[in-house]
């Protein structure tokens, strides 16, 4: 089963109706169709929280009860042709009654054995609907899918959700989408969250700290993202956090404090490996930046930076220059997958730094 308890706390979904959870998870369950489950079609989602199952509940197509569990189903539609069931288990120890929710749900909570449910669960129509909508999906998330696998392999984001509407894909209004708005929750663990977007959508976003405060207030969802420090430029509070843990996570020292310049707004900072590996960081905003690797005798070896000069790579504007050629010749860059914040990015820097060290055998 999926916990949903942690997701209600890390988005603060708590003052949300039991009808705006489902809809963002009917959103976000395709991230998850991978996971095992009893029933292709069925999503087991259970909560520890009383409160919170009785308001998904209040909202469900259903509500029942097999197994000790207490069941509020959400059915398929044409456009989430898969069933989403909540569930609360009432028997364990310090859990509320069963009996104490029928007032609120005026219900006798008929008790429906897993045999009968098998054969809803099997029906062959929404079966074949669910596999259509899963290719249809699968192909037009490729290109996110690809993105998302990139960020995990070159970046500290452990986990990505990719956001979705039917018909065509924008998240707002389900016509065809043109391109895509992200945005990075860095808590316990980081999280990026991608989403398809028409044009429009993608030019109303902008104006919001992040893509999630959007996504609230068009929807009104009630969801509270004031504890949420959305903040773009880098400050010199954050220039020591990242100069003082990047010294710790890539065996660097220090050897030219932070340099600030007025006119390009933006700082330098300067490490040094015991192998004479150079690294330089240059800071402006998460979206400007440049990690550069070079050599003991100062010559360059690799780079990534956020320069708009490469709007032929896959996923413009991050990219890596692998090699440094000729002034004339053609460059030799691709995707980096970074996202512009050190502490996130400490991957790619220390690919850098290895392959290096092993060609020139510094190690």
């Amino acid at each position: 089963m999926i916990k949903l308890d942690d997701f209600i706390k890390h988005y603060n979904l708590y003052h949300s109706s039991g009808e705006d959870i489902d809809f963002i998870w009917k959103i976000f369950l395709f991230t998850l169709k991978d996971i095992e489950r009893q029933y292709k079609i069925v999503f087991e989602i259970i909560t520890s929280n009383p409160k919170l199952w009785l308001k998904l509940a209040i909202d469900a197509d259903e509500v029942f009860e097999k197994e000790n569990l207490l069941i509020a189903e959400y059915q398929p539609c044409e456009e989430y042709p898969f069933y989403r069931i909540y569930c609360y288990r009432y028997n364990e120890k310090g859990a509320l009654s069963k009996e104490a929710f029928l007032p609120y749900i005026n219900n006798d909570l008929e008790t429906i054995k897993t045999s009968n449910l098998y054969y809803r669960y099997n029906d062959i129509k929404i079966n074949a609907q669910y596999n259509l909508w899963e290719e249809k999906l699968s192909k037009r998330f490729s290109g996110l899918i690809n993105l998302s696998n990139g960020r995990i392999d070159n970046t500290k984001i452990e986990n990505t959700i990719i956001i979705d509407r039917q018909p065509n894909g924008c998240i707002v209004c389900g016509k065809k989408a043109t391109g895509y708005i992200s945005t990075i929750i860095m808590q316990e663990k980081a999280i990026f969250i991608i989403a398809h977007t028409c044009y429009e959508h993608q030019e109303l976003a902008q104006e919001h700290p992040s893509f999630l405060h959007f996504l609230s207030k068009l929807f009104q969802l009630g969801i509270d993202f004031s504890t949420l420090n959305m903040q773009n430029k880098i400050e010199q509070k954050i220039i020591n956090l990242i100069s003082y843990e990047l010294q710790r996570e890539l065996g660097c020292g220090l050897i030219k404090s932070p340099v600030y310049s007025k006119d390009k707004d933006e700082y330098t900072v300067t490490f040094k490996r015991d192998t004479g590996v150079i690294i330089i960081l240059r800071l402006h905003t998460l979206m400007d930046y440049a990690y550069m690797v070079n050599k003991p005798n100062g010559k360059q070896f690799q780079r990534i930076d956020s320069a708009p000069d490469h709007k032929d790579i896959q996923f413009f504007p991050d990219h890596l220059h692998k090699t440094f050629t000729k002034k004339g010749k053609k460059h030799d860059v691709e995707s980096s997958y970074t996202v512009g914040f050190p502490l996130l990015d400490v991957p790619s820097i220390q690919k850098m730094i290895n392959k290096l060290e092993i060609e020139d055998r510094l190690v």
